[in-house]
């Protein structure tokens, strides 16, 4: 489980450094709007990176009254269920975004689903 912990959030902190790096040199190039959806990539790294940290926490809640209790594969379940709550609402902004023609919203809600998906497929690589 420590393995998959440092692994993980390792492999976050590289997406994090990157973006940071990325939104940096957008801004000097004075592409406002693209160093925008760097930042809120960031902010999608660090849902899911504290989303990680409570779900071990909830984890270990649970094991403590079940010590038989699977630690690795119940977090797995716990967390890739995150993956199914946090982007609904994005997913429904979204599909309002692209029904009523508002462009700059259906592109960061767009940005926010991608993240999202790029982070869950990152951690089922980690887990494999």
């Amino acid at each position: 489980m420590e393995e998959l912990k440092q692994n993980f959030l390792k492999k976050l902190k590289e997406r994090i450094q990157n973006c940071t790096i990325n939104s940096k040199k957008l801004r000097e190039d004075e592409c406002y709007d693209e160093a925008k959806l760097e930042i809120i990539k960031i902010n999608i790294y660090e849902i899911f990176q504290t989303l990680f940290s409570a779900t071990q926490k909830k984890v270990l809640q649970m094991k403590a009254g079940n010590p038989n209790l699977d630690e690795r594969e119940c977090f797995t379940k716990e967390y890739l269920l995150t993956f199914d709550k946090i982007p609904k609402n994005w997913a429904d902004n979204y599909q309002k975004a692209k029904e009523r023609e508002m462009v700059e919203v259906y592109y960061v809600e767009e940005v926010k689903l991608a993240t999202a998906k790029e982070i869950k497929e990152l951690f089922l690589s980690c887990i494999e």
